[in-house]
Order: C-alpha cells, then structure tokens, then sequence
C-alpha cells in the first residue's frame, strides 16, 4: 500500500531524528585492531552517506563476521538494522519488515547498549507504522464493501429510472 507524501515526508523527518539519537560511539581503545575498527564503522558512515548501501552492508557484515565480539559489535548491528529503515531507491535493504525484526533482536542481544534507546525508538515508530497500515487496509476493505453497495444501488436505481420511463409511455399511450 502507499502511503500519502505527506506520511512519507514525516516518517522522513522521524527517520533523521532517531538516527540523530543514535550516535558514533567513543569507547576508549588501546587496541590497534579496535582502532582499525572504528575507522572502518566511519568509513562505513561515510558509505551511508554516500548512498553506497551494498558496499556499506558488505563491509559491516564481513567486520562482524570476523570479529563478532569486538567492542564495537553493537555498532555494527546497529548500522545493519539501521539500513532496513533508510528508504531510498538505490538501497537494496530498505524494508520496514526486516528492520522491526533487528531491531528487537538488538534490543535483547545488547540490553547495554548505547543504541538501546535509538532501537526502542525505532521500534515504536515501527510498530506505529504497521498498525497505520492496518487500520489503512482494514478501512480499505470497508471501502470496497461500500463501493460495491454503491454500485448494487447504482444498477438498481437505473433500474428503477427504467421501468419508471416505461411506465410514464405506458400513461401517455393510455391518455
């Protein structure tokens, strides 16, 4: 179903202030391989940014793949959930379906983490959003009801305008 400009224009609006929310983490390092880490969680922003989504998903599935209890690996995860929610046309993971389902992974995976609060966000606007949708397919099917009671009582009244036309030749030819 789509949705009206206006509804897409403020989930935009909502979309960059929970994303705003969500900030780059500074968690001290001594760690080269930590550091290295978090130049490649701002080089994957930066891909974001750009709109090189694929290039963007590859690398912070591949960085998670390899270190998978890095200190940064609730960045990462965020960074993916996060690629479900940006609805543009050139990236390939926008979809609202797969984001509610990361995000509420995140939130029991990373119960600590820094992202929680932007996760818990999301995931209401989520759920906001699918209920909308709900209520906009429900009231659509009421919609189609009553357009075929309209119709029903469209044929019918042409019906009735008919037979009323045969009665009124039928009153002229009897006068």
């Amino acid at each position: 179903m789509n949705f009206p400009k206006r509804f897409s224009l403020l989930f935009g609006g909502i979309l960059l202030f929970v994303s705003c929310n969500a900030s780059f983490s500074h968690k001290p390092s001594t760690n080269p391989d930590v550091d290295k880490e978090k130049q490649i969680l701002k080089a994957t922003d930066n891909l974001i940014n750009q709109r090189h989504y694929g290039r963007a998903y590859r690398t912070l599935n591949l960085l998670l793949t390899k270190r998978p209890y890095s200190p940064y690996a609730d960045d990462m995860e965020y960074r993916l959930a996060y690629l479900h929610v940006i609805a543009d046309s050139l990236n390939p993971y926008f979809d609202y379906a797969l984001a509610l389902q990361a995000f509420s992974h995140f939130v029991k995976k990373y119960p600590r983490s820094q992202y929680k609060s932007a996760c818990n966000n999301w995931l209401k606007i989520l759920y906001l959003l699918f209920d909308f949708k709900q209520r906009c397919e429900t009231k659509q099917k009421s919609i189609n009801v009553l357009q075929g009671k309209l119709q029903h009582l469209q044929q019918k009244n042409t019906e009735l305008q008919n037979t009323l036309k045969d009665l009124e030749r039928v009153i002229k030819r009897n006068e």
